[in-house]
């Protein structure tokens, strides 16, 4: 049982040292179990130690996200048009909240598509800082057009709020594909390649 307790602070204090590096923390875990003998923890204890990593999000994000608790929760009709609800209740929630957010028309769905477009910037920050792209940075995809007018003013900031690192990050173009059909091709090609080799 002090063993266990050992390796969980041992392990926890390696997951929080590690958090900031470009590369997978989790992968450190694996790493000091083996050099250091311990047991494998089990997925529970691998799941339950990425609450720290959450909860810096939720510490770092907590204005945007209170704002956004907060707006979703409000009794008031101008923050939340009965529209709006009627549609997320009839039609793909993830669609209405992103048309109505995009275009302005509800103040909540505006809030929570600003929100994911600093999130999305963020993660492919972090992405960008684990393989380097130096090359450029493509965001493709239906989600990444439809919030084109939005992801201008959020995704970069996002993006680049990296701290020390930001300076690196700042080197790489980034780039939205405007070919909504850039995956479909991709596969194309790809199962022609795999066609021709037969």
């Amino acid at each position: 049982m002090a063993s266990d307790l050992i390796s969980a602070v041992v392990l926890g204090i390696i997951e929080g040292l590690t958090e900031f590096l470009p590369i997978s923390s989790t992968g450190h875990l694996v790493v000091a179990e083996r050099l250091l003998g311990f047991s494998d923890p089990g997925e529970v204890f691998a799941v339950v130690i990425q609450l720290g990593a959450i909860l810096a999000v939720c510490v770092y994000f907590h204005a945007k996200l209170w704002r956004l608790t907060c707006g979703v929760v409000a009794r008031d009709p101008a923050a939340q048009l009965a529209s709006t609800r009627e549609r997320i209740a009839s039609e793909d929630p993830g669609a209405v909240v992103g048309q109505l957010g995009v275009n302005g028309e509800d103040p909540v769905c505006a809030r929570a598509v600003d929100l994911f477009c600093g999130l999305y910037g963020a993660e492919a920050g972090n992405l960008a800082l684990k393989t380097l792209p130096f090359g450029g940075v493509f965001l493709a995809g239906g989600v990444t057009l439809h919030l084109l007018s939005r992801l201008r003013s959020g995704f970069m900031p996002g993006f680049l709020a990296k701290g020390r690192m930001s300076s690196v990050l700042a080197r790489m173009p980034v780039a939205v594909v405007l070919d909504a059909q850039v995956g479909l091709r991709g596969a194309a090609l790809a199962a022609t390649a795999l066609i021709s080799r037969v």
